[in-house]
């Protein structure tokens, strides 16, 4: 963009921001170098923040009076985020005041800078992003392989600060509060969709895809997730259709455990999108890891009790109970090789004495200790839970698989 040289208000606001930058300088001239600016985004009516048409999708939109709202759950992130002991140094309020400063002025470049300088004032920062080229900014920024991976999750928790609406615009930033203005315009932009497909290009980056899909979770369990604008829902269900794809693609549990959390808040038909195999009970064992001493034990083996050396096999575990979940009485680990051959082409099935969740805590955590024989055989194994539904009166009723969930790899 050309700047007037002659016009008094870009003067002035050159000069203010002369006198801020300079008072930012010494931390500034430690950041990394930053690459050329990014182009505005284009007009509204033909605007969309993805690179091809393939990627243009629906979007969330807050409802007439969920601005407030949105703002409301936004300051409770930013009230987490500053919840550590507050720095009254003179360096830290001289930050503070700098960054109230760089977010209501909406200066894409220096807010990039400052994110690196002033890490302490993130939280600030990044509502200085609340604007249709501020988004974009960060979309091309996390989408940038040549970012630094610590670069590219910090902005991803900008674009989550920055809200679902691509359209609007904050503005009269303090430390506890802002305005919001502006509607979704057609589809949104395709903003969700074009942040879900950021998240399909890196399905090989884990973390980064992760970090990407719980944004998206933010943003759609927020307070407008009740009543969305028609174009924002519009924005979500071509999102939906991005996430299908990653779930098909990818063998990742992390990542398609947050794909089936994220498609329940975007619709039934989402979920349902997935064919996913979790039913009445999403799992995921996150993390699985043996006790390398032996232990003495007893197994029932075809009926009889013989002792055996087991294994103690500890894993972590999520959860998220759907209607349904409450009929399921049997619980089972399974392992699946990853390399079968002749001698270990099957999968090793752990019946559980008791449930490892609760039904009075419909969203969890938790940890599990799994005894398995030590006679099974050395592999990479895939770990996860089944569920049945079994008839308590009948002993032998193999039951009814009702949900199988999602797992992590294990080295046994």
């Amino acid at each position: 963009m050309s700047v007037n040289r002659t016009s008094p208000h870009l003067r002035h606001r050159a000069a203010v921001w002369g006198i801020l930058l300079v008072a930012i300088a010494p931390r500034l001239a430690c950041a990394d170098a930053v690459p050329a600016p990014v182009p505005a985004a284009t007009p509204a009516s033909s605007a969309t923040p993805t690179p091809t048409d393939a990627t243009a999708l629906p979007a969330i939109a807050p409802a007439p009076d969920a601005q407030s709202a949105a703002q409301a759950a936004i300051a409770a992130a930013l009230a987490a985020a500053n919840a550590a002991p507050v720095d009254t140094s003179p360096t830290a309020a001289a930050d503070a005041a700098a960054s109230l400063q760089l977010a209501n002025g909406h200066d894409l470049q220096a807010l990039y800078q400052a994110m690196w300088a002033m890490p302490a004032q993130r939280p600030i920062l990044s509502l200085g992003f609340g604007t249709p080229e501020g988004r974009t900014f960060l979309l091309q920024k996390i989408g940038d392989p040549t970012e630094s991976p610590a670069h590219r999750l910090a902005l991803i928790e900008a674009l989550r600060l920055a809200g679902p609406v691509y359209q609007s615009k904050f503005s009269d930033i303090t430390a506890i509060s802002w305005g919001i203005t502006g509607k979704p315009d057609a589809k949104n932009s395709s903003y969700l969709a074009y942040t879900a497909q950021l998240a399909l290009d890196n399905i090989q980056n884990e973390e980064l895809a992760i970090a990407l899909l719980k944004t998206l979770h933010w943003l759609a369990a927020g307070p407008s997730a009740t009543h969305r604008d028609p174009e924002v829902q519009a924005d979500w269900d071509d999102a939906a259709a991005i996430l299908a794809q990653l779930y098909a693609q990818t063998s990742s549990g992390p990542i398609r455990y947050e794909v089936e959390q994220l498609a329940l808040l975007i619709s039934p038909a989402a979920f349902a999108t997935l064919q996913s195999k979790s039913g009445p009970l999403l799992s995921l064992i996150n993390r699985a890891y043996k006790d390398e001493t032996p232990i003495a034990a007893t197994l029932v083996v075809t009926g009889k009790a013989k002792p055996v050396q087991v294994i103690n096999l500890i894993v972590d575990y999520d959860y998220q109970m759907l209607p349904g979940a409450d009929k399921i009485n049997k619980a089972e680990v399974v392992l699946t090789p990853l390399h079968p051959d002749a001698t270990n082409s099957s999968e090793y099935v752990f019946a559980r004495r008791t449930l490892p969740f609760f039904s009075d805590k419909p969203v969890g955590s938790g940890t599990d200790h799994v005894i398995f024989p030590v006679q099974v055989p050395h592999n990479e194994y895939r770990v996860f839970y089944r569920f049945r539904v079994v008839d308590p009166h009948v002993p032998t009723d193999p039951g009814v698989v009702v949900s199988e969930g999602q797992g992590v790899v294990v080295d046994l």
